[in-house]
């Protein structure tokens, strides 16, 4: 038996065949996955094609291979057994309609390629590839880090950009990761600017959006600043490097904006700021204290729900960075405590929300105080709507 392809007849959903001896033609139709591209958190897939119009048992037995990734999954009469049935590949006749294919594929975390194809006297005639992208039911973690230059403090940038790699190698751990992908978004010098930090949270909503209705999988968002802080129409801002004196309000990242941008999204957001007091060196503006974002907690306490907020210092403390760690004490004492492993007191290989707060405040104090005659600095939990969450796999 011969066929040839019926070109220009191509559907999304279906491929169409015409078979040279037979008086009507057959179509094959993909019902799972219908889409050319598919995405599912299930390992196992269970493909379904049609095949239209009278097609024999015998012939599909003998004839039709499935395959994923390059490699057979069934095909040939030594796989498909009298009845239709075999380990991989079921074949049902439809009375009137043709002939259904189920065939399970066990797919590879990533990207598959699924391809069904009828081979006859030594030709391919190759139908329709679909893609399907396996994403385990693990959550995806976007991290954003944000150092703008400064003519007083010295190691913003520094701070943002080593948080930055530390949460790198997130992405290189294989089967221990708690994430199934890990997107870094450093802001440093020139770059960390209050319109483009805005943008890419913006862009980080819209993927944590599209992924949960997509595949119901949920993301873990940190952001990461290391600012002065300022207190500007009893908002709680950053000036980063785009901060323009004369119209302070709207040339500035108000934290108010952070949370008002990851609310009600399908995420878990932990916000590290290492900035509390030191706007002191700007003038004419009120320096931020953490009572100052205390407020700013107050009045979106409706939207913190999915939020986890630390703070590198409490009350009218400074926060204080050192030539000794090249970081501020608390970037210092967070990459210890994470990339280090310092933190993990359970040896679990884990770190969760608990274990780097209770790190931190153990850790800054002896810290600053060494280094800096005697001046005190305690980070502060403000708020932790996720318990206990971990958030860190020790490499």
């Amino acid at each position: 038996m011969g066929y040839t392809q019926d070109i220009g007849r191509e559907l999304i959903g279906k491929t169409r065949f015409q078979f040279v001896d037979m008086s009507s033609e057959a179509s094959i139709e993909w019902v799972t996955p219908y889409l050319v591209v598919d995405t599912t958190n299930e390992q196992y897939y269970q493909l379904h094609i049609i095949i239209r119009k009278q097609v024999s048992m015998e012939f599909a037995k003998q004839n039709l291979y499935i395959y994923c990734n390059g490699e057979t999954i069934s095909g040939g009469d030594k796989d498909i057994i009298s009845g239709g049935k075999s380990d991989n590949i079921e074949l049902n006749p439809k009375t009137q309609q043709g002939l259904e294919v189920f065939c399970r594929i066990t797919l590879k975390q990533g990207e598959n390629i699924i391809e069904a194809r009828f081979e006859e006297n030594g030709e391919t005639f190759l139908l329709q590839n679909r893609k399907i992208y396996f994403i385990p039911n693990k959550r995806a973690f976007y991290v954003l880090t944000v150092g703008p230059n400064d003519g007083i403090l010295q190691y913003l940038k520094n701070d943002a950009a080593d948080i930055a790699e530390m949460f790198e190698n997130q992405s290189d751990l294989e089967n221990k990761s708690i994430y199934n992908q890990t997107k870094v978004y450093p802001f440093l010098g020139e770059e960390a600017t209050h319109q483009a930090v805005r943008l890419r949270i913006e862009l980080v909503c819209n993927a944590v959006d599209s992924l949960y209705k997509r595949v119901k999988v949920e993301s873990t968002v940190i952001v990461f600043i290391s600012s002065h802080g300022l207190v500007i129409d009893d908002e709680y801002c950053f000036p980063l490097n785009d901060y323009d004196s004369r119209t302070p309000i709207s040339s500035s990242l108000k934290f108010s904006e952070i949370i008002n941008l990851l609310a009600w999204r399908d995420s878990k957001n932990i916000i590290f700021i290492d900035a509390c007091k030191s706007g002191n060196a700007l003038s004419g503006l009120k320096a931020a204290t953490v009572k100052d974002i205390e407020n700013t907690i107050l009045k979106e306490a409706s939207n913190l729900k999915n939020f986890c907020i630390i703070a590198s210092a409490r009350g009218d403390e400074n926060s204080y960075e050192d030539s000794v760690w090249k970081n501020g004490a608390f970037s210092e004492a967070l990459l210890k405590g994470l990339g280090e492993g310092m933190a993990d007191s359970n040896k679990n290989g884990r770190i969760s929300i608990n274990e780097i707060t209770d790190y931190l405040q153990e850790a800054v104090p002896p810290m600053v105080e060494k280094h800096k005659m005697g001046k005190s600095q305690h980070p502060i939990m403000l708020h932790n709507g996720l318990k206990n969450m971990e958030i860190y796999v020790v490499p």
